[in-house]
C-alpha cells in the first residue's frame, strides 16, 4: 500500500505550503502504516486493516476541513492500547533522530558528559560521605578529643585523661586509644622496606567490633611489661607480602630491629584507624601513665551505649572533665571534651569540598538540560504544521506531549547508558587526580546505589529537556498554525527560550563565580614566600629503630657521620637534618617557663609551640635569614651550655620591641636546665603555605633532653647543585653503607611536598575551572541559538523594518535587547546566588573574600564577552537580510 498517494489524495494540501507538506504526509504515512500493523496484530485481516486506516484518514480530512480554530481534548487514552501506543511513538521518535543525526549525536554527547560526570562524582561521594562503616552498629561509635584552652577542639589526648575517661564514663560500652601512624622498617620477610604501623589498645579493637580473618585479636596481657611482643598484620600487607597464607600465624617478622611474633590479620574492610596501616602493635600504659595530664599523644575511639546520642555523650564527657578539672586544676582548668561520630569525623575536613564538586556537576547537567531543551523548542517551531495535522486528524493534547517526550526519552536514554559507561572513565581518572588524604578513595566503585542514582538523573533529566517543549507545542492553537504564520504560540516559545537562557546565564555565573575565587586563591596561595628558598631541596625521612640505636649518642652519631658522607657526594651544596618536615611540620609542641616570669597558664609556664631539633648548617642549608645572633654549630654539644633559637615570631610574642639574645627559658623550670637564646631567625611556613608561619622554637639534634630517646626520627634537607631528585640514589646508597637494613621512609623535593599540601585546593580549582568552561560554553550555545532562532522566525518583521528605514543598529536593538536583558537578569540573580553560597568555599579560599570584586569583575566582564560573541553571527545574519526578497518570499 502506498500510503503516502492514498493521503494525499485525501488530502491535498495539509498546510498550505508545498514544503511543509512533503514532510507532514510523510509522517502522516508512517503514522498510517504503524496504524494498520497494530490492526493487523490485534486479529483484523489485512484488507479490513487497510479499509480501517483509509476510514480514519478520510474521518480525519473531513474533521480538518470542517473543524474551527483550535482542536478539541483527545479523548482518554484506551488504557488496554497504552504500550502500543508507547511502541509507535518510540519507533517514530527513532525515525525523527535518524533524519536529524548532527542534532541527536550533539545532544547524546552532551547528556552523556553532563550525566557521566554526576555519576561519577556521585560515584566518589558516596564511598566517602554516604557508605557506613564495615563495623557492626557503626551508628555508635564515636572520637573522643580534648579540647584545649587555647580554642583547639579537636586535641589529642592525655594517659592520664584516657584512663580517667575509660574508668569513670557512664555513657560508653567500651573505650579504647590508639596512636597515630609511624614509619618503621620491615626487614623480615624480603629487603628492607617502609611499612605503616600504628600502636592500639586492646580494648579500641573491641570498641570497633573488629574480627580477625586468621589468628586473634590482641589481649590485655599483650600489655604489660616483658609480654612476648605480639603484632597484628595488616589485610594489605599479609595478601602482598605474605600471599594471604593463614600458616602466616605465630611467625616472626622483624619491625625496626625488634622481633614480633604474628598472632592475628586485620579484615579488609578495617579502615580505621587508618586504612594503609601494615602492622598493629599492642599499646599498654604502666603505673606513672595515670598522672600523665600534660603530654598530649593518644586518639580515643568509643562504642556508644544504646540510645545514647553524641549529643548526651557530649554533656556526660564536659560534666565528667569537670570534675576531673576540680581534682587537678594546675593540669586541667581551661580543657574539655568533645565526642564526635566517627565516620562524620574522619570524613569532616574533606565533606565541603566534594559537596561542593557534586553540587558543581548537577548544575552544569542542569545547564545542559536547559540548553537542549531550548534546543527542542527550536526545532518545535518547525515542527507546527506537523502537530496541527496530527491534531486535525485527532490527537489529543496528551498524546502529543507523549510523542514528544517520548524524543527526548530516547535521547536521554542513549545519553544515560554511555554516561554509565563514561562515569566508570572519570570516576578513575577523579580517584587518580584526588589528593591523596581522602579517605576511602581505595573503595570507590560503582554499585547498585550508584547506578539507582544514575537512573533517577536520566529520569529527571528526560523530563528538564522534553516537558516543557512538549507542553508549549501541544498547546498551541490549530488554525495558526496551520497558517504557519506568527501566532500566540510562537511568543510563548519565544519566552519559554530566553526563560531557559537567563537560567544558564544565572547557573553559569555561579559556577564561574566559585572558579574565579578559587583561581584567585591559588594565584594568592602562589604569592606566599615560604620564608626559604625551596628550589633545589630535597627531603629524604629517616627513622631510627631503637632497638639497634638506643640512645641519645647512638642518634647522633649516625645521623652526623650520615651527614658528613652526603655532603662530599658530587651534586651536593649543602645538607643539614631537621626532626620536622617542610609543608607538612613536626607535630611535636613544647610548653616552656621563661626565667624571671611567672606565666599566666595554671601550669606555671607558656602556651605550647612548635619545636624542631636540627643539626649545625640546617639554617644556611633552607637559607633562612638570621635575623640577628647565630646559628647552631658544631661546638653545641651535650656537654656545652644548652642554647636555644627563636624564629622572628615567637620573639616578637614574648620580647616586643626589645632583643631576646641572652635570655633563658626552660621546658620544666627547675626540673630542666635553663637554654639561653643564642638567635633568632626568619619566620617559616612550616605547615604550608596557607598557614600563617608558627612561632617555632629550635634546638641542637645533639643537645636534646635525655628522655627524648622516643625522637628518633630525622628529615634530612639536601640541596643540589642541579636536579636534586638525582641525589635520591647517592643518600641511599651512603644509607645502605652504613645500615643495609634501614629504608628510606619518604624521598621528595620541597615543592613537590608545598604541592601536595594545596592538593585539595588545585583539585578544587581545577573541577571547578573545568565545569564552568563547559557551562559557559553551553550558555554560550544557549544565546546562539536563541538569537538565530528569533531571526528566522521574524525575517518578515526585520525586512518590514529594512524596509522602511531602518537603520543596522535600530536592527541590532530588536534582535538582541531580548538577549540583553536575559544576560542582565541572569548575571543579577547569578552573583545573588553565588554570594550567598560562596560561605561553602570558604575552606578552599586563602586571602580572598567571598564577595571579591575583581573576581565579580571577572565575571561579568567574561560572560558579556561571551554573549557578544555568540550572538554576533545570528545578529549579522539579520543585518544582511534583503528586505526584498524576505517580503516577496512571504
Amino acid at each position: 500500500m502506498n500510503w503516502r498517494a492514498r493521503i494525499e489524495r485525501a488530502m491535498p494540501s495539509p498546510t498550505g505550503d508545498w514544503t511543509r507538506d512533503a514532510e507532514v504526509l510523510d509522517e502522516l504515512a508512517a503514522h498510517a502504516a504503524d496504524r494498520h500493523d497494530e490492526l493487523v496484530r490485534a486479529g483484523h485481516a489485512d484488507a479490513d486493516a487497510v479499509a480501517i486506516v483509509l476510514r480514519e484518514v478520510a474521518d480525519a480530512a473531513r474533521r480538518q476541513a470542517a473543524r474551527p480554530a483550535a482542536w478539541q481534548e483527545a479523548a482518554p487514552v484506551d488504557r488496554p492500547r497504552l504500550f502500543a501506543s508507547a511502541g509507535q511513538d518510540l519507533r517514530y521518535a527513532l525515525r525523527m533522530l535518524r533524519r536529524a543525526p548532527a542534532f541527536a549525536a550533539a545532544s547524546i554527547a552532551t547528556l552523556a558528559l553532563a550525566i557521566g560526570a554526576v555519576t561519577a562524582i556521585f560515584t566518589v561521594v558516596e564511598a566517602v560521605l554516604l557508605r557506613p562503616l564495615p563495623y557492626p552498629n557503626a551508628d555508635r561509635l564515636a572520637l573522643i578529643w580534648e579540647s584545649s584552652p587555647q580554642g583547639a577542639n579537636r586535641n589529642v589526648v592525655s594517659s592520664g585523661s584516657y584512663l580517667d575517661w575509660r574508668a569513670r564514663n557512664s555513657v560508653f560500652e567500651e573505650i579504647g586509644a590508639f596512636s597515630d601512624s609511624f614509619d618503621s622498617a620491615l626487614t623480615s620477610p624480603g629487603e628492607p622496606r617502609r611499612v605503616q604501623a600504628i600502636s592500639m589498645t586492646p580494648a579500641a579493637l573491641a570498641a570497633l567490633a573488629v574480627r580477625p580473618v586468621a589468628g586473634r585479636m590482641l589481649r590485655d596481657e599483650d600489655t604489660i611489661a616483658n609480654a612476648a611482643r605480639v603484632a597484628l598484620l595488616g589485610y594489605r600487607t599479609w595478601r602482598d607480602d605474605f600471599g594471604a597464607d593463614a600458616t602466616v600465624i605465630g611467625r616472626q617478622l622483624t619491625l625496626s630491629g625488634r622481633t614480633y611474633e604474628v598472632v592475628g590479620v586485620l579484615p579488609e574492610a578495617t579502615v580505621i584507624p587508618e586504612p594503609d596501616v601494615d602492622v598493629v602493635l599492642p599499646l599498654g600504659f604502666g603505673p606513672a601513665a595515670a598522672n600523665e595530664r600534660t603530654a598530649h599523644n593518644y586518639m580515643v575511639v568509643g562504642r556508644l551505649k544504646p540510645g545514647v546520642s553524641i549529643d548526651a555523650a557530649n554533656v556526660a564527657m564536659r560534666q565528667l572533665v569537670a570534675a576531673m578539672t576540680a581534682e587537678h586544676p594546675k593540669e586541667l582548668t581551661g580543657w574539655s571534651a568533645l565526642v564526635a561520630p566517627l565516620h562524620g569525623d574522619v570524613v569532616r575536613t574533606v565533606r565541603p569540598l566534594l559537596t561542593l564538586v557534586f553540587a558543581v556537576v548537577v548544575v552544569v547537567l542542569v545547564i545542559a538540560c536547559a540548553n537542549l531543551a531550548n534546543v527542542q523548542l527550536a526545532r518545535a517551531s518547525s515542527r507546527r504544521a506537523e502537530m496541527a495535522v496530527r491534531a486535525a486528524i485527532g490527537a489529543g493534547r496528551r498524546r502529543l506531549v507523549s510523542q514528544l517526550l517520548h524524543e527526548s526519552l530516547v535521547i536521554v536514554t542513549i545519553g544515560g547508558a554511555i554516561g554509565v559507561g563514561l562515569a566508570w572513565l572519570l570516576m578513575r581518572a577523579l580517584v587518580a587526580a584526588a589528593p591523596a588524604d581522602i579517605p576511602f578513595l581505595d573503595s570507590v566503585a560503582i554499585n547498585g546505589r550508584v547506578l539507582g542514582v544514575a537512573a533517577l538523573t536520566t529520569a529527571a533529566s528526560a523530563l528538564l529537556v522534553g516537558l516543557l517543549p512538549a507542553l508549549q507545542i501541544s498547546r498551541a492553537d490549530l488554525q495558526p498554525l496551520l497558517r504557519a504564520g506568527r501566532s500566540a504560540g510562537d511568543a510563548r516559545q519565544a519566552r519559554s527560550r530566553l526563560a531557559l537562557v537567563t537560567v544558564q546565564v544565572a547557573l553559569a555565573a555561579v559556577l564561574l563565580v566559585a572558579a574565579a575565587l578559587v583561581v584567585r586563591s591559588m594565584q594568592k596561595l602562589g604569592d606566599v614566600e615560604p620564608g626559604f628558598d625551596p628550589e633545589g631541596l630535597l627531603a629524604i625521612e629517616f627513622n631510627l629503630p631503637s632497638a639497634v640505636y638506643p640512645d641519645l649518642g647512638d642518634h647522633a652519631r649516625f645521623y652526623t657521620e650520615l651527614i658528613e658522607r652526603v655532603r662530599v657526594r658530587p651534586g651536593v651544596a649543602a645538607v643539614a637534618g631537621t626532626t620536622s618536615v617542610p609543608a607538612r611540620g613536626g607535630g611535636m609542641t613544647f610548653s616552656f617557663g621563661i626565667e624571671g616570669r611567672t606565666a599566666t597558664n595554671p601550669t606555671g609556664r607558656e602556651d605550647p609551640q612548635p619545636l624542631q631539633a636540627v643539626t649545625p648548617g640546617y639554617f644556611e642549608t633552607m637559607r633562612i635569614p638570621v635575623v640577628e645572633g647565630r646559628t647552631f654549630s658544631n661546638d653545641d654539644r651535650a656537654d656545652t651550655e644548652p642554647v636555644v633559637i627563636l624564629n622572628a615570631a615567637l620573639a616578637r610574642r614574648h620580647w616586643p620591641g626589645e632583643s631576646p639574645i641572652g635570655k633563658r627559658l626552660s621546658f620544666r623550670p627547675g626540673q630542666t636546665p635553663w637554654l639561653t637564646i643564642v638567635g633568632v631567625v626568619g619566620n617559616t611556613h612550616d605547615n604550608g603555605l596557607d598557614r600563617d608561619a608558627p612561632p617555632t622554637l629550635y634546638v641542637p639534634f645533639t643537645q636534646r633532653a635525655p628522655n627524648w630517646r622516643w625522637m628518633t626520627w630525622l628529615t634530612l634537607v639536601v640541596r643540589a647543585h642541579g636536579d636534586p631528585t638525582a641525589l635520591a640514589g647517592e643518600v641511599r646508597a651512603v644509607v645502605r653503607e652504613r645500615d643495609r637494613d634501614l629504608p628510606l621512609l619518604n624521598v621528595s623535593t620541597v615543592p613537590e611536598l608545598y604541592a601536595a599540601n594545596a592538593a585539595r585546593r588545585r583539585f578544587a580549582m581545577t573541577l571547578l575551572a573545568g565545569f564552568a568552561l563547559l557551562a559557559v560554553t553551553l550558555g554560550a550555545i544557549g544565546i546562539y541559538g536563541v538569537l538565530s532562532v528569533g531571526v528566522a522566525e521574524r525575517q518578515r518583521e526585520i525586512g518590514v523594518r529594512l524596509a522602511l528605514g531602518a537603520g543596522a543598529a535600530d536592527v541590532v536593538r530588536a534582535v538582541a535587547r531580548p538577549i540583553l536583558l536575559c544576560l542582565a537578569a541572569g548575571l543579577a540573580v547569578g552573583l545573588a546566588v553565588a554570594m550567598s553560597l560562596t560561605r561553602f568555599l570558604e575552606t578552599l579560599l586563602f586571602q580572598v573574600e567571598p564577595t571579591d570584586p575583581a573576581s565579580l569583575s571577572a565575571v561579568i566582564v567574561v560572560l558579556a564577552g561571551v554573549a557578544a560573541v555568540a550572538g554576533w553571527m545570528p545578529v549579522r545574519r539579520a543585518l544582511r537580510l534583503d528586505p526584498v526578497r524576505v517580503l516577496r518570499q512571504d
